[in-house]
């Protein structure tokens, strides 16, 4: 969703209203109006943006609107409120559209009638012409190295993601108040896409960088970036797990799960999934230290958080639920409880055969 947000803005905040003409919806210039005076309101996100908009970096910009979504979230409904919007309307653009054939063929295997009899070609309304460069703006994913990787391609997307490390090396160096926090975000992207082409040991190094400047960052502004910093602690003990360095993740896995601990607020979607994150990363770090007891414990919690979220929202919820309950049977099968294993793979197995109807 963040990649649309993010075309919009690289081609001006109203590039939509303006480029689309008549065929807008009130509704989508009343919301495209209210999210450009959200970043007028904003002149440190301004900055960052124009910044990004300047070296053509939309996978900078796409991730400035990501980080403004997860701390905001008036904004963040207002962008989803949007991005459904457009998407609506894009789709009904395309039914009202003709097909290529039907618009170059008449019915009976003559030209297509314009209206004045001369069989010239039929031609689109100008608003229709206009919308088909709209695909990339509603189904665009999160961000570029997302889509790649997703597609297998994950060499580009290692490409991408230090490409993204350099240019925002660069703009640190000249205001590090305004581009640390996006540094250390790519830093971390940086250390998961080395981790997915197996170079294990060279992503230690950026996971251990994106840590000390969220630390910096979370001293200076705790409730902005203590969230941000347990995400990067969650990795980095991910990327020590990876290469058999668990009693050292074993230090980070667990300050994760105190920040978290320590955010979580009752009836919060996001701060029980983000504390079920953690506390699977480091049940993780707990088996590859043979304490197998310890992770069967931290492994049910697990299940339980994401059945207390599936609960209230299957959809999104239902195949984390899934996944947590294998990780639950494999702990049990572990310590030789194999009946109950089998109880809980049946379980998990249930839950993805109904995703797949």
């Amino acid at each position: 969703m963040d990649a649309w947000v993010a075309a919009l803005l690289l081609t001006g905040a109203t590039g939509v209203a303006t480029g689309i003409g008549e065929g807008l919806t009130d509704s989508l210039r009343s919301l495209n109006t209210r999210i450009v005076a959200y970043f007028k309101q904003k002149p440190e996100l301004l900055a960052d943006l124009e910044g990004a908009q300047k070296i053509g970096d939309e996978l900078a910009v796409a991730s400035l609107i990501k980080n403004a979504r997860v701390h905001d979230t008036e904004f963040a409904n207002m962008v989803e409120e949007f991005h459904d919007e457009l998407k609506m309307w894009f789709e009904a653009q395309v039914k009202a559209t003709p097909s290529d054939s039907q618009v170059t063929t008449a019915s009976h295997g003559g030209a297509a009638s314009n209206g004045s009899g001369t069989g010239k070609h039929h031609h689109r309304p100008a608003s229709s012409i206009q919308s088909v460069c709209l695909p990339d703006l509603a189904e665009l994913p999160i961000n570029f190295e997302a889509m790649l990787s997703e597609v297998a391609k994950r060499e580009e997307a290692l490409e991408s993601a230090g490409r993204a490390v350099k240019i925002r090396e660069a703009l640190a160096e000249t205001n590090p108040a305004a581009y640390l926090p996006g540094l250390a975000g790519s830093l971390d992207n940086y250390a998961s896409r080395l981790s997915e082409v197996g170079r294990h040991e060279e992503a230690l190094e950026p996971a251990g960088r994106a840590v000390e400047i969220y630390e910096a960052l979370a001293e200076a502004n705790p409730a902005v970036y203590l969230p941000d910093l347990a995400m990067s602690l969650n990795n980095y003990a991910d990327r020590l797990s990876e290469v058999g360095r668990h009693e050292e993740a074993l230090e980070p896995a667990s300050r994760a799960v105190e920040i978290r601990l320590a955010l979580v607020k009752p009836n919060s979607a996001v701060c029980i999934r983000d504390l079920a994150i953690s506390l699977n990363s480091y049940a993780v770090t707990l088996t590859g230290l043979g304490r197998h007891k310890e992770t069967l414990e931290l492994a049910g919690c697990v299940v339980k958080a994401y059945e207390a979220l599936a609960e209230t929202n299957p959809a999104a919820f239902l195949p984390d639920l899934a996944i947590s309950l294998n990780n639950y049977a494999n702990s049990l099968s572990v310590l030789g409880r194999h009946e109950e294993a089998l109880r809980h793979l049946l379980r998990a197995k249930e839950i993805q055969d109904s995703l797949e109807v």
